[in-house]
């Protein structure tokens, strides 16, 4: 159990520092209704990656054996390191228009200020599905697959890295409702003034270290 959670440290690091899943929950508890959106937004995520999850223990859990053999784990991180590495290309040989980038995020901003639990709902669906954090669940859960034992707790410990980012925003500002939103906001503004320089470390970080993991196990 403890060489699978080992293994495991990589997916779960790159599932809980999602700037895009963070920046989001953090703008929803500026909303009128902080904390019903910002749990919806929550939620969606929860949902569709307790899904991947799911599938993947039932799957193994029906196997005798390991549902993947060690070269297919290690094929499985090489397409994921190969993959987010590929997504770093854009972001970094496209110019950044500033501008355009400022009027997006205060009209972005505008819209969520009057946002419900349904809106907010859609879109964290919408975003869990559409961001980096996929592949890298892939890769999590490939180990998963690979093992012997402990698959339910190797994807519990994946999906709760994937929400914990957005959960510990929730938490502070419930148990520290005065300082809380002047410190949220600006954390937020912080990562969204830097949103592609840390997108793109990401990107690259993450996608070296399992091409590389991928490599160095087959």
């Amino acid at each position: 159990m403890g060489d699978l959670v080992l293994e495991l440290i990589p997916s779960m690091i790159g599932l809980l520092i999602t700037p895009i899943a963070i920046a989001g929950g953090i703008l929803l508890l500026g909303t009128s209704r902080p904390f019903a959106n910002a749990l919806a937004f929550m939620a969606a995520f929860l949902l569709a990656y307790s899904i991947l999850a799911a599938v993947v223990v039932g799957l193994a859990a029906a196997s005798s054996e390991p549902l993947l053999s060690v070269r297919a784990k290690s094929d499985v991180e090489i397409g994921v390191g190969a993959l987010l590495l590929l997504l770093a290309v854009p972001l970094i040989v496209k110019r950044r228009d500033r501008r355009r980038a400022r009027r997006a995020k205060k009209g972005l901003a505008a819209r969520l200020h009057d946002a419900t639990p349904r809106f907010a709902f859609g879109a964290g669906l919408a975003l869990a599905i559409l961001n980096p954090n996929v592949p890298i669940l892939v890769a999590g859960l490939a180990v998963v697959a690979a093992a012997d034992t402990g698959h339910v707790v190797g994807a519990v410990l994946l999906v709760v890295a994937a929400v914990s980012g957005m959960l510990i925003p929730i938490l502070w500002r419930w148990l520290a409702p005065g300082s809380a939103p002047r410190a949220l906001a600006r954390i937020t503004a912080w990562i969204t003034a830097h949103d592609r320089t840390i997108n793109i470390t990401i990107l690259l970080v993450f996608g070296t270290t399992f091409l590389v993991k991928g490599l160095a196990g087959r």
